[in-house]
């Protein structure tokens, strides 16, 4: 699951709910296994200066939810996650 997790981020990742339903799990499992995924090193949060939060809105990070705010990037560590899957 967290192979899948990560290519949707890569992809362009979405809001939570739309990419909770493509997954087929809840919004709340979903927020959990990012914060696992966080917490293990393949994911991480940007730190957008509000510069770039104005103009491009979530332009400097891979994966974002709009509606709640939790953006993520893959580390090195998730992208090798998606290379073994």
């Amino acid at each position: 699951m967290f192979a899948d997790i990560a290519e949707k981020i890569v992809a362009g990742g979405g809001a939570l709910p739309l990419l909770a339903l493509d997954l087929g799990i809840t919004q709340d499992q979903l927020r959990e296994r990012l914060a696992m995924m966080e917490h293990m090193g393949y994911l991480s949060r940007p730190e957008c200066s509000p510069e770039e939060q104005a103009t491009t809105g979530c332009g400097c990070c891979s994966g974002c939810s709009k509606e709640s705010g939790d953006r993520f990037f893959l580390t090195e560590k998730g992208m090798k996650l998606i290379r073994k899957g």
